[in-house]
C-alpha cells in the first residue's frame, strides 16, 4: 500500500516536472515583454518563438488564451519548415494536460518534424518531445516504454544537443524514474554518468 502511495506521488510529480518549464521570477515583467515583443516589427522567426513562449504562459493559466496563441504562431510555420516543426511541438504542449492521445501524436510528429535540423534548439526540443511522447503513453505502454525511450531515443539527442545542464537533468529524471520502479542498479549507472 505504502509502495503504491509513493507511486502515484512520483508519477504527479514526475508528469508535471516533465511538462512544465520554468516560471520567471517576475511574471508579470515577463507576460509584458513578450505581449510588447509581438507589437514590434521583428523577423517572422521571432515572433513565431515569442507566441510560443506565450503558448506555454497560457497553458496551466488559461487554456483559450494558449489556444489563440497557438494557432496564431502557426501562421509563420506555413512559410518556414522549422517553424512549422515548433509548432507541432507546442501543440502538445497544449494538449499536454487535456489530452494524452493528441499531445502523444503532436509529440511524436514534431520528433519527425524537427529530427531534419541540426542545432541546439532543435536537439532540445527533439529531447522533450521524446520525453513527453513517451509519458502521454506511459498509461497504455507502462513505465517500461518510458525507461525505454528515454535512453535510446531523448538521450542520445541530449548529447547532440551539446548542453551538459541539460543533459544532467535528464539523466537524473531517468535515474529516479529507474528508482521509482526498483531498478536501483540501472539508476546508478546513470547516476554515475553525471559524476
Amino acid at each position: 500500500m505504502k509502495n503504491s502511495i509513493l507511486n502515484i506521488i512520483f508519477t504527479l510529480w514526475f508528469v508535471k516536472a516533465f511538462a512544465q518549464q520554468p516560471s520567471p521570477l517576475n511574471e508579470k515583467l515577463h507576460l509584458d515583454s513578450l505581449e510588447k515583443a509581438l507589437q514590434t516589427n521583428r523577423p517572422d522567426s521571432v515572433k513565431a518563438n515569442t507566441i510560443f513562449s506565450l503558448v506555454e504562459y497560457w497553458k496551466y493559466k488559461d487554456i483559450v488564451k494558449s489556444k489563440m496563441y497557438l494557432l496564431h504562431g502557426k501562421e509563420p510555420g506555413k512559410k518556414y519548415p522549422y517553424l512549422n516543426s515548433l509548432s507541432l511541438f507546442y501543440d502538445g504542449q497544449y494538449y499536454f494536460n487535456l489530452n494524452a492521445v493528441k499531445a502523444a501524436t503532436a509529440f511524436k510528429k514534431a520528433e519527425q518534424s524537427l529530427s531534419i535540423f541540426h542545432n541546439p534548439k532543435a536537439y532540445y526540443l527533439l529531447v522533450n518531445a521524446w520525453l513527453n511522447y513517451a509519458l502521454m503513453n506511459k498509461d497504455t505502454k507502462g513505465y517500461k516504454f518510458v525507461a525505454r525511450i528515454i535512453p535510446e531515443k531523448a538521450l542520445p539527442m541530449a548529447e547532440k544537443g551539446g548542453n551538459k545542464v541539460s543533459l544532467a537533468y535528464f539523466y537524473t529524471r531517468l535515474s529516479t524514474l529507474l528508482m521509482n520502479n526498483y531498478q536501483f542498479a540501472k539508476a546508478a549507472l546513470y547516476n554515475q554518468k553525471l559524476s
